[in-house]
């Protein structure tokens, strides 16, 4: 989780000059995080360990990342539903990702997979699901203010915030 971290650390140091970078950021961020989920996923399903020597019993044996995409029939695993069905079909009942995919935390990652979805394609249909999802239809405002808004919740935390605690703290398990 080094690349993601280092992506964290550059981004706080920039929204710490400029507030409006924070939209960016937060992007940059999802697609590291999706990314190590995604390169997670692969490497355990061939057998690889973490960097904490942690290595999940397989259901499914794969011989490399190649075997795995080719069985998939695709070269692009996406962070979804259907990756959930994956995972579990992969890993027995000690599935890594099962707090990722059923926690609490997991409609919250939704939301936010809204508002990366708005800030990457602005297009009709993007911002109806953020309307919808996100802002619960409430009226549209930016990303960059949903983002500093406080968490529903939360006494003092933004939504980026509560984002960046949630990104650590899973790449961290």
């Amino acid at each position: 989780n080094d690349d993601l971290l280092i992506e964290i650390m550059k981004w706080d140091i920039l929204i710490n000059e400029n507030e409006e970078f924070l939209e960016i950021a937060f992007f940059k961020i999802f697609v590291k995080f999706e990314n190590f989920i995604i390169e997670m996923i692969i490497k355990y399903a061939i057998g690889q360990e973490s960097s904490k020597e942690y290595r999940p019993n397989r259901r499914l044996n794969f011989e490399d990342a190649k075997h795995l995409k080719d069985t998939l029939n695709t070269n692009y695993i996406d962070v979804s539903e259907k990756t959930e069905k994956l995972v579990s079909q992969i890993f027995d009942d000690s599935n890594p990702f099962s707090f990722f995919f059923s926690s609490e935390d997991s409609s919250f990652y939704n939301q936010l997979k809204c508002v990366r979805n708005f800030i990457a394609h602005e297009s009709p249909e993007s911002k109806e699901k953020y309307i919808k999802k996100a802002l619960f239809n409430q009226p549209f405002i930016e990303p960059n203010e949903y983002l500093k808004k406080k968490y529903q919740n939360a006494s003092v935390k933004s939504t980026y915030t509560k984002f960046i605690e949630l990104v650590t703290s899973y790449s961290d398990m």
